[in-house]
């Protein structure tokens, strides 16, 4: 098998959607570290890493959701930041 999101994504779906998938990956990494704390680079580059050497995300699996619901449970909330709130309650 393959062992690399990258090339796995190239090679089962081509270059075009490979890259707008990955770009589309990328920015919902800078939302959710623009949405916590800047130390929350950290855990990103970390799992960028770990999921580049392993099929993790090419594979159709849960490891984005889990890595999601564990830095928005663990790493604090920036005021004014990130999803934009309603503020009439009518």
């Amino acid at each position: 098998g393959i062992e690399s999101t990258e090339v796995a994504l190239v090679a089962f779906y081509g270059l075009v959607v490979a890259g707008v998938v990955i770009a589309g990956l990328a920015a919902f990494l800078g939302e959710l570290v623009r949405a916590t704390s800047s130390a929350t680079w950290w855990p990103v580059v970390y799992f960028a890493i770990v999921m580049s050497g392993s099929t993790g995300l090419s594979s159709k699996s849960t490891n984005l959701a889990l890595f999601t619901a564990m830095v928005l449970t663990m790493m604090p909330r920036v005021a004014g930041r990130g999803m934009a709130r309603r503020t009439d309650e009518g």
